[in-house]
């Protein structure tokens, strides 16, 4: 990059040799042939950035990482945000607006805010009405921001209603199988449900953990026992996929780094309590996600609760093939 220039806050930036860097994102990590694919997105920003006749000063991006998610690193934002408050940069080119943030007109204003005190305006192929060098471009800034949220609301909701339509014909709905089972796809009706069912592997652990608890071995002894007979954890299972969703939860400060994933009492207890284990659904309750605060500072957020799912007629749903008696 050209040597630092500092810009006073609010400063317009210099029109005369533009430093313009691009920044793209993507909620999968895969490479198709959409407008919106990583490749494409690229393309288009370097293409902006020579029909300009500005210097092509860098290129930041997040593959496979949510703009609606307060809690999902982003290291290519970052990693942008320091060249500009390092004084590197003179604009900004986005794919479009979506792709900087999904969070709503606050969040990008405040991304706006930020560039406008080192003097760096933003700039978006798909919208190019969006120009924040002028008054006019600020405001439909906020317009297009709130038309973004409204779309990943609705996509949230939809979302949120096909989960509980899922979980509530017994399907497990997200993320990884829980520890002692595996998850199989197979057909409820007219849809199509994910099942957990025992792993051959993992499910006699588990059978000894509640042995071993009801007898009144502690949460940490079982976890002392299970490190020392070699046990691997569910993280340590999944092998590099495992590795993968250690370091997100590392690089989001929820774990310490260790060298390889041991079991510990709370993650004993965390697998004894799941009512899952008897084969009950589940829903959570009180979980909030974490957050930063006005000034960008970090505000943990709450891990909630696993809770029986039930019925309307307030009868546990019962949704594949229990590991524990349900009267243990």
């Amino acid at each position: 990059m050209t040597p630092l220039r500092k810009h006073r806050p609010g400063a317009a930036p210099s029109l005369d040799h533009v430093r313009a860097v691009s920044y793209i994102r993507q909620s999968k990590r895969r490479e198709d042939d959409s407008q919106a694919s990583p490749v494409a997105q690229r393309e288009r920003c370097t293409s902006l950035i020579a029909s300009k006749g500005w210097s092509d000063a860098g290129h930041f991006e997040d593959v496979g990482k949510s703009g609606w998610d307060p809690s999902i690193h982003r290291p290519g934002f970052e990693e942008m945000m320091t060249a500009v408050r390092g004084g590197h940069v003179d604009a900004v080119v986005v794919f479009s607006l979506s792709r900087l943030t999904r969070r709503g007109a606050l969040e990008a204003m405040r991304i706006i805010e930020e560039l406008e005190a080192h003097g760096v305006r933003l700039v978006s192929v798909e919208e190019p009405y969006l120009d924040t060098s002028t008054p006019v471009g600020v405001g439909i800034l906020a317009i297009i921001a709130g038309l973004a949220q409204q779309e990943s609301d609705m996509k949230s909701a939809y979302v949120s209603a096909t989960k509980d339509t899922l979980r509530r014909a017994g399907s497990h709905v997200s993320g990884v199988a829980p520890y002692g089972f595996t998850a199989e796809r197979a057909t409820n009706g007219k849809l199509s449900v994910v099942r957990l069912v025992p792993d051959p592997v993992e499910a006699p652990h588990v059978r000894d953990m509640a042995k071993w608890a009801a007898e009144g071995v502690s949460a940490s002894q079982i976890a002392k026992r299970l490190n020392g007979d070699g046990v691997p954890t569910k993280a340590e299972s999944l092998g590099e996929s495992g590795a993968k969703r250690l370091a997100s939860r590392r690089a989001r400060g929820v774990s310490e780094t260790v060298e390889r994933p041991a079991w510990a009492s709370s993650t004993v207890l965390r697998i004894l309590r799941d009512p899952r284990l008897a084969g009950y659904a589940i829903e959570w309750q009180g979980r909030v996600p974490a957050t930063k605060d006005a000034d960008g500072n970090p505000v943990p957020g709450k891990t909630g609760k696993r809770v029986i799912l039930r019925d309307d007629e307030g009868q546990p749903v019962q949704s594949h093939e229990a590991l524990i008696p349900t009267d243990e």
